[in-house]
Formats: C-alpha cells, sequence, structure tokens
C-alpha cells in the first residue's frame, strides 16, 4: 500500500514539474547556450546573442561589435561577458552592448565551450584542445 501511495505522489508531482515550462518569445534559430548574469539572460544562437532583462518574456539582439553569428558558448566573470564563436573569443564589458574580439595566443579558434574557474578562463575547441587564459582573455596559451 505504500509503495502504491509513494508511486501515486510520484506520478502526480512529474506532470505537475512539466506543467511549469513555458515557451519564450525568442525565435531567432537555434539556442546552443543560455547563462543569467544577475537578473540578465544572455542566450548564444546561430544569428547572434540576445540579451532578456525580463526573465526571457522578450529578446533584444545583443550582438553589436561580432562579426560572427553563431554563437556557442556564453560565461561570466564579474561584468565580463565572454562569448565563443567560429572565430574565436569575444569579450563585452558593457553588459553586451558592444563586444572586442580576443584571440591573442588562440591557435584554434572555434570554440566549443567556456568556462571560469576561479581568475582563470577555458576555452575548448574544435580540435580538443584547451586553452587559458588569466588575464580576461588578453593572452591566451595550451592548457
Amino acid at each position: 500500500m505504500k509503495k502504491l501511495i509513494l508511486l501515486l505522489v510520484i506520478a502526480l508531482s512529474a506532470n505537475y514539474v512539466n506543467a511549469q515550462w513555458q515557451q519564450t518569445s525568442l525565435n531567432s534559430g537555434n539556442v546552443f547556450c543560455i547563462t543569467p548574469c544577475g537578473t540578465n539572460i544572455f542566450a548564444g544562437t546561430n544569428s547572434g546573442i540576445y540579451l532578456s532583462t525580463d526573465q526571457g518574456l522578450t529578446w533584444n539582439s545583443a550582438s553589436i561589435g561580432l562579426t560572427c553569428s553563431y554563437i556557442r558558448a556564453i560565461t561570466i566573470s564579474g561584468t565580463n561577458i565572454f562569448a565563443g564563436t567560429d572565430v574565436g573569443v569575444y569579450l563585452s564589458t558593457n553588459n553586451g552592448a558592444s563586444w572586442t574580439l580576443v584571440n591573442n595566443g588562440l591557435t584554434d579558434i572555434n570554440i566549443n565551450a567556456l568556462v571560469i574557474k576561479d581568475t582563470t578562463i577555458f576555452a575548448g575547441t574544435n580540435q580538443g584542445t584547451i586553452f587559458s587564459s588569466t588575464n580576461n582573455g588578453s593572452s591566451w596559451s595550451g592548457a
């Protein structure tokens, strides 16, 4: 009897969890990455970076300065936002209002993954190489 009640509770809970998903208004191609920054949310797509300041209800382009619109990874450290693309790593220091390419030392610029551990940024590439930067992307070295 206890097992039956437990299964019933689990089944009812699972339906409740499924009912919480809602589609947002971002209809700009494939979404490859999403990351929060305070009350903002950044989404990387195959058509650039988009920013939501209202919990995902609306999205605006945040791609000024990007020469590559295919965004595979986004990570954030303080006020620095890093975006991994097919042409390297971009940095924004103004909440995505503009972007600068920071590729000094990257010998493979097809960036698939970005992560920050303490004060070191790691970038993973298409060729399986991992680079690191300890100066906010000003220079990179093989990890």
